[in-house]
């Protein structure tokens, strides 16, 4: 039985770089990204055993689609852009795969987002806006 409280979700450690990067690379259908500026791995375990991966990097600087979406205008968007994020890979590792575990991953990564952010005094995230309805 899968106890989600036994899952843990956490920044991927300087020496478990390249094993992230070697699991993005072959299980993941756009292969690994290389750390450009600035970018936040996350792992999630299940007893002891890495079951998913998730990438954030820095936003694009121009994309007229989000930018519409969020209403910004030419003056206040390159003010903006430090307070969004791109997600540049998910993935479930083929060895445990649950339905679930996108939800509980994004959810935990989301938690450990804001406790960063609140951390460096840079905004304070009452509702970010969530694609996967969190």
């Amino acid at each position: 039985m899968l106890n989600l409280l036994k899952v843990l979700v956490r920044s991927v450690r300087p020496l478990e770089q390249q094993r992230f990067q070697k699991l993005m690379q072959a299980h993941h259908y756009l292969g690994a990204l290389p750390k450009i500026s600035e970018t936040l791995w996350y792992v999630a375990t299940f007893a002891d055993q890495w079951v998913a991966q998730l990438s954030f990097s820095a936003t694009a600087l121009k994309c007229s689609v989000r930018d519409r979406w969020i209403g910004w205008d030419f003056r206040h968007q390159y003010d903006r852009l430090k307070l969004v994020t791109n997600n540049s890979r998910f993935l479930i590792l083929p060895d445990l795969h649950f339905q679930i575990w996108p939800l509980v991953f994004y959810r935990c990564a989301i938690r450990d987002c804001r406790r960063i952010v609140r951390r460096a005094s840079l905004i304070k995230l009452r509702n970010p806006v969530s694609p996967v309805g969190l």
